[in-house]
């Protein structure tokens, strides 16, 4: 059975030549005899090197006598393009004039010379993806009653084109495209007004959309009449003009097959030179998977065995390299053949082994033996990482180990690929971005030694076109703060109204003051379904801050932001400037006078006159550059696409947008410019020559990619043999990385799970492979195979393995953790300071928190300092600090005795409130909760206020202040909101010092509240003092004493005292488990635990459940409770009134 290969056997490697002719062509078309011969010359490889050999010395030798000719090489992709033009630049000196084509545009456009060399119209420009879509457009709604309503639901109406039906031309515009390209004979049919039969539903609707195409663009696809230009090229006769002399097709590995027939009916014309590149000396373009059989079962009939041989890898992921080898077979059968031998053993690492069985079709276990191997030799490498970061630190240590052991290993020998790329760019920009350029200091210091990188192919939209898609959003939105001052902070913005961060910052506070929450003016907030209110929309703010720039007294309804002067009056204005611009646009794109005309899809436009807008707001939001020059280009070839599409209908807003972020860049100008290469997985890239390839991100989510065709692709629906699929691309790749690999090959994903540290699989292909090594190497299962880095790069495990990481902070790191676990942070003890001086207001906050106080003053640390939100939303339903600060205001006006409409007055002009009667429900119920609070404290505020001057010295400690709160001989505190503990111990701090420094004291301190909390009522009394002293004076001076004892003890060392906590312990008779519950958590304060400052002294200890080691018995939490809450609860009285 294996006859039939045999014989195929006997024919690889060897130059398919076509019959010769007399000449070849010139520019014109024309023959001469002076010419290359024609013909087709085929080379095969499985190196890259050695094809670039053949390539050099082919142009060494045969020059072009026309020095001004342009030599055609066609390439597979860009990163070809770049390699090949740098090893011809080394071969032959310069590499000048050299055009590199992709292989359907070269093809398709001598099918086009062909056609028009015998007259044909063909319209070629017209069917091209991009003005076939707005050629579409322009179809679609003539015929919508004609079609299926797959796609007559996603055509819009006639007066404009919507979204939906956006993204339906595009679609069927790639489709179409990949017809002309793999079936143009459906087109030939449907031109002809004949259908497949098959799926007719599908097919007749897309016959009569591609036949209505043809009347509106004037002629069918080129590619329809691919018969006609076939004979045409081989008829050497008729004259072709614009065909190149001579042609070099170079590591093309995948050639649709119609497009592989106009290859061969160019070889009757031009002397074409193929250099194929291929993993086999050995025929295998019958060699097929389970899967391909079955589409391929009509063909082979039922012999399928004779289809199962051969290697594995090529078996599973070599699809590509065998169709080609199969056209070349089926197609070129009639070719006389002549050996051309170029290929090269690879060498005897395991590497070398995989890639020689390929060389080879050797299935190991079957055909041969596998290899003794008793451990991996480090050519290949596998990693399963916990997640996307660490595979690139992973990544960066192992280059370093790679570059610190050879030294004949440069950077830019190492290439570095990723199929979800774009997700790895900021990734790969973090971790290697800071290396130390000084080898020495950066071993002896932080940090790691420098990786020269440059990245390229990354999806991305030039920073002009952000902007423009930026404002253009806007428009159509709600005019929300956050996203406005977030344009504005964008680099071309800021730069274009002369803002720098310290401009922006000032804007971002002008804005917040001023209470703008979203909405350009009140008939803008109407636009969007609201009450037409003015309260905190953009024009709300800025009367303000101007206001606040003239003066500080209510104008016209208008308050005031005060405090606007100096460095904020500059930002204010160029803020204005900005917003003015933005409001100007908005108008143009809504194309309406005002405000509340505005709509979500803005005005219709031609792409002429959208192209006009774009231009604006280019000009009005950036300073000239050559950055905006792509975007220009774009829209100019927008303008031009509608031309020749014939294009009139008007687009919205929502379809320009989306026009607009389709034309993302990906830009290759990083790729071997030095460095490590960094760039997208793809087959291109993958089959280049490098010492080191490495494979980041091989996830089984993410690779292969999965078919990505629509349901009415009738390409997906009947595959043929041919026929390439995004899943099939990525196994090829992922192949050829593996044999282009020439010291190294890395492999990393993502697996293991960061919560669980669960095992995840890698990709199918990578568990093949892994399945591969296991059967070509003895004694290596895949725990020998796979690497698993620990979780953090701060590991102690990455500084005592084999190979220890290169990074010095991390290893600071990972030996400060080790050395922290064996030294108490609560037993650091500060020096004291010079001078022991503190106000009542201190003692307050020390008591609330000791440990924040201690960072905060003694150690200058702040550690919850959070960048303030930016809030959009229109206040509704207050919160409870925004509730708090309403009710406080009001309750100071009671206090104070002023109007209290005009606070409710000024409450709305400040936009603390929700507009209409929601804001008087509100104020209402705040306002009674204020007057019940202001009369229990009334009852006892009969006396006079006076002021009582704190300048006392207790226990070494220089107390200085005033007490404001004295009424008669008696204390009142009057607070608004509920009575919490913290608040109660800053009245009992200010109950001892009116008893020492007030002799006019009568030993009574009351703290009124709105309302109660769960601990206290909305009236505490503190009633004279315990203790034996003689008199009131007397003993509070013991307990203050005690209490500036502690506050020194706590501005020396961490403090053990928890408020709430605490006072639970010692109210419930101490009773630890109540007093944790209360640690964590607190309905108020989201529980002492998980303040930031006690989280970072005690990291997750609860004090109360275990207790806490390494600190004098007097102060543990238990005892300090007992010394701050034993004598205060003595004195005090709780009751829920006066």
């Amino acid at each position: 059975m294996w006859a039939h290969r045999e014989d195929r056997l006997q024919d690889r490697h060897k130059a398919l030549i076509g019959t010769p002719g007399p000449s070849g062509c010139n520019i014109d078309g024309s023959l001469s005899s002076g010419d290359p011969v024609a013909g087709l010359y085929v080379f095969e490889s499985n190196r890259v090197e050695r094809l670039v050999a053949a390539l050099v010395e082919y142009f060494q030798n045969n020059k072009d006598p026309d020095p001004m000719a342009t030599e055609q090489v066609v390439v597979p992709g860009q990163a070809v393009a770049q390699y090949l033009s740098l090893q011809l630049a080394m071969g032959l000196g310069v590499c000048a004039n050299v055009d590199f084509p992709f292989p359907g545009s070269f093809f398709r456009s001598a099918v086009v010379a062909a056609l028009q060399a015998t007259g044909c119209p063909c319209a070629a420009e017209a069917w091209d993806p991009e003005p076939l879509t707005l050629a579409l457009l322009e179809v679609l709604p003539k015929v919508r009653h004609k079609l299926h309503e797959t796609f007559a639901t996603a055509s819009g109406p006639d007066e404009v084109v919507t979204r939906k039906e956006w993204w339906l031309a595009r679609t069927l515009a790639r489709i179409f495209d990949d017809y002309a390209t793999n079936r143009p004979e459906w087109l030939k049919m449907w031109s002809q007004g004949s259908a497949r039969g098959t799926k007719a539903a599908l097919e007749e609707s897309q016959a009569t959309i591609y036949q209505a195409l043809c009347e509106h663009i004037g002629s069918p696809h080129p590619m329809s009449r691919l018969e006609d230009a076939i004979k045409v090229l081989r008829d050497r006769d008729i004259k072709v003009p614009l065909l190149p002399r001579r042609l070099c097709v170079f590591a093309v590995t995948a050639i649709p097959e119609p497009l592989f027939r106009v290859m061969l009916a160019l070889s009757n014309r031009l002397e074409m030179r193929l250099f194929i590149l291929s993993p086999s000396d050995k025929y295998f373009g019958d060699m097929l998977v389970a899967d391909e059989v079955q589409v391929d079962l009509r063909r082979h009939g039922s012999d399928l065995e004779r289809h199962h041989y051969g290697n594995p890898l090529l078996q599973a992921s070599g699809k590509i390299f065998r169709g080609l080898h199969r056209m070349m077979h089926d197609e070129a059968a009639d070719v006389a053949v002549e050996w051309v031998e170029g290929y090269e053993e690879p060498g005897a690492s395991m590497l070398g082994t995989v890639q020689s069985d390929c060389l080879h079709l050797v299935h190991r276990g079957e055909d041969e033996p596998p290899v003794p191997c008793d451990r991996p030799d480090g050519s290949i490498r596998l990693f399963a990482c916990p997640g996307p970061m660490r595979q690139v630190e992973v990544l960066r240590d192992q280059i370093l180990h790679l570059l610190a052991r050879d030294p004949t290993l440069d950077a830019r020998d190492i290439l570095v690929m990723a199929p979800a790329f774009d997700e790895f760019v900021p990734l790969i920009d973090a971790v290697f971005l800071d290396g130390d350029k000084d080898p020495t200091k950066a071993a002896s210091n932080t940090g790691f030694p420098e990786v020269p990188y440059s990245i390229a192919g990354q999806s991305t939209l030039d920073p002009a076109t952000e902007v423009v898609i930026r404002v253009l959003e806007l428009t159509r939105s709600r005019f929300k703060a956050s996203e406005v001052l977030d344009l504005l902070a964008m680099e071309p913005v800021r730069l274009r109204f002369g803002m720098d961060s310290d401009d922006l910052e000032a804007a971002r506070k002008l804005v917040t003051l001023a209470n703008i929450r979203w909405g350009i003016d009140e008939g803008h907030r109407q636009a969007h379904g609201q009450p037409a209110d003015r309260a905190n929309t953009w024009r709300f703010g800025l009367d303000r801050l101007f206001l606040g720039v003239a003066t500080e007294e209510e104008l016209a309804s208008v308050l005031p932001v005060p405090g606007i002067e100096g460095t904020r009056t500059t930002a204010l204005g160029r803020l204005t400037a900005f917003f003015e611009r933005l409001v100007a646009i908005a108008h143009k794109v809504q194309g309406a006078a005002s405000t509340s005309s505005f709509t979500p899809h803005g005005a219709h436009r031609t792409l002429v006159e959208w192209h006009e807008i774009i231009s604006e707001i280019l000009a009005s939001f950036l300073l000239p550059s050559a950055d905006q020059e792509p975007l220009r280009e774009a829209c100019q070839a927008m303008v031009s696409h509608a031309e020749t599409a014939r294009s009139a209908r008007p687009v919205d807003l929502e379809t320009i947008i989306a026009t607009l972020k389709y034309t993302r860049s990906s830009s290759t100008a990083g790729f071997l410019r030095g460095g490590v290469n960094f760039c997208p997985l793809s087959s291109s890239a993958a089959s280049l020559p490098f010492k080191v390839i490495c494979l980041l991100g091989m996830d089984d989510a993410k690779f292969p990619r999965r078919n990505d065709r629509p349901s009415f692709d009738l390409i997906g629906q009947h595959r043929g043999s041919f026929d390439l699929c995004a899943r099939d691309e990525d196994r090829h790749a992922f192949l050829q990385a593996i044999l282009s690999a020439r010291q190294a090959l890395l492999i990393l994903w993502n697996g293991r799970d960061q919560r669980t540290n669960c095992d995840i699989p890698p990709a199918v292909p990578v568990g093949e492979f892994l399945d591969v090594l296991a059967e070509t190497f003895t004694n290596l299962g895949r725990d020998a195979l796979v690497s698993r880095p620990p979780l953090h790069p701060f590991s102690i495990e990455n500084f005592t393995a084999e190979e220890k990481s290169f990074d010095r902070r991390a290893y600071q790191a990972a030996t400060s953790r080790s050395q922290a676990a064996k030294v108490a942070p609560l037993a650091i003890v500060l020096k004291p300071p010079e001078e022991w001086v503190a106000s009542p207001e201190d003692l307050t906050r020390f008591f609330k928190n000791p440990i924040k106080f201690l960072m905060e003053r003694r150690l200058g640390t702040k550690l919850d300092e959070e960048q303030e939100v930016m809030e959009d939303r229109v206040p509704v339903v207050l919160d409870g600090l925004e509730k708090w600060k309403v009710g406080d205001a009001v309750f100071d006006a009671l206090l104070a005795g002023t109007d209290i409409a005009v606070t409710r007055s000024r409450l709305r002009m400040q936009g603390m409130l929700p507009v209409g009667s929601l804001g008087q429900c509100l104020l209402d119920e705040v306002e009674n909760d204020a007057r019940r609070a202001r009369e229990n404290a009334a009852r006892l505020m009969a006396g006079t206020n006076r002021l009582v001057v704190v300048d006392l010295k207790a226990n070494g400690v220089s107390v200085r202040g005033t007490l404001n709160t004295m009424w008669g001989d008696v204390q009142v505190i009057p607070r608004y909101g509920h009575v919490h503990t913290h608040k109660v111990l800053s009245a009992w701090i200010h109950h001892l010092l009116a008893a020492v420094c007030d002799p006019l004291f009568s030993g009574h301190t009351y703290l009124i509240g709105s309302d109660k909390s769960d601990d206290w009522h909305c009236c505490v009394e503190f009633s004279d003092c315990p203790g034996t002293g003689a008199s009131l004076a007397e003993r509070a001076r013991v307990h203050l004493d005690d209490l500036l004892e502690l506050f020194k003890t706590g501005s020396m060392r961490p403090l053990l005292f928890f408020p709430s906590s605490g006072l639970v312990f010692v109210s419930e008779g101490g009773n630890r488990s109540k007093a944790s519950a209360e640690w964590k958590s607190n309905p108020h304060s989201g529980g002492e635990g998980s303040d930031p400052y006690v989280q970072f002294m005690l990291g997750k200890i609860d004090p109360w459940a275990k207790g806490v080691t390494g600190v004098p018995d007097e102060l543990t939490p238990e005892a300090l409770a007992k010394r701050v809450f034993g004598p205060l609860l003595e004195c005090v009285s709780r009751t829920s009134g006066g």
